[in-house]
């Protein structure tokens, strides 16, 4: 299913979406255990743009890509 601007401004707040103007910066992962290296990673990417948009990848994704024993 392809997830429209509509759809993810639905999650951001102050529920906005992006304008024309912005740059939408757009960065990824599984964020297993949310940590300090996450939050720092998020706040570069946040200072590469007006407009930062967050996936999440889901539990087969990463499990996939790490092993077994992942997402914890």
């Amino acid at each position: 299913m392809l997830t429209s601007t509509r759809r993810l401004s639905e999650f951001s707040k102050p529920h906005k979406a992006p304008t024309a103007d912005d740059a939408v910066v757009y960065v990824d992962g599984a964020f297993d255990i949310f940590h300090i290296g996450h939050a720092s990673t998020l706040e570069k990417a946040k200072r590469l743009g007006s407009f930062l948009i967050v996936g999440i990848h889901d539990d087969d994704t990463v499990n996939s890509i790490k092993g077994a024993n992942y997402p914890i």
